[in-house]
């Protein structure tokens, strides 16, 4: 019976392990490389001061959205504008302020490759809107673009002394919500007078079709 029981497996050989040989041995080589080599001194480093953990800056109010064609819009701010403004063409969107009380600014915003001005008023005031209409992008970060529903089109200008003449075509997406029209009207006015009244030009009378465009959007 107990030739079939379970074989007992061998007691694990222990090898003593002589230590104080193995100290010998480890302070001997020590000393031997030691002397091989020429004592040098090991500079006490200077105590580092840990940085404080840095912050994550809150969103800045001038952002940017990138494009399939490598091209980009910036919002300018107002030191940006001072400088940019007066050699390059830009467009504005809207910041609202209180839409209770339809309280809001204009924002100019530049598109990279940034478009020169040319110096002629017809030519710079067309880029400008152009540059406005195909613009589809819902908003800038908090910067809004309310025309982004219209289907505008610029279809000819015309300026006699002071005053300058627009003619637009296109679905403008007038909504129930005069907030917003006065909005997208602005939009294009302020797009306009960047440009014009570097010229002198005050008067601007925009045109929807056949219909003035204040008088179609606004009432006035």
């Amino acid at each position: 019976m107990s030739a079939c029981g379970p074989v007992a497996s061998p007691e694990p050989t222990v090898t003593p392990v002589d230590e104080a040989a193995i100290q010998t041995s480890a302070v001997e080589t020590f000393v031997a490389e030691i002397t091989a080599s020429a004592p040098t001194t090991t500079p006490i480093p200077s105590p580092t001061v840990t940085p404080a953990p840095t912050l994550t800056p809150e969103a800045t109010l001038t952002p940017t959205a990138t494009l399939s064609d490598d091209a980009y819009y910036q919002v300018l701010d107002a030191n940006q504008a001072s400088q940019l403004l007066p050699d390059y063409i830009a467009f504005y969107l809207v910041f609202p302020l209180d839409p209770e009380s339809c309280s809001y600014s204009m924002r100019p915003v530049l598109a990279r490759p940034y478009p020169e001005r040319t110096g002629d008023v017809v030519a710079d005031v067309t880029t400008a809107l152009n540059l406005l209409f195909k613009f589809n992008l819902p908003n800038l970060g908090v910067f809004t673009n309310p025309l982004l529903p219209a289907n505008h089109n610029l279809v000819d200008i015309t300026v006699t002394g002071g005053s300058m003449t627009l003619y637009l075509g296109g679905d403008p997406a007038r909504t129930d919500n005069p907030c917003i029209n006065h909005q997208m009207r602005d939009q294009i006015f302020a797009t306009i007078r960047q440009i014009a009244d570097d010229f002198g030009i005050y008067d601007v009378v925009p045109y929807l079709d056949s219909n003035l465009y204040d008088d179609y959007m606004i009432g006035k």
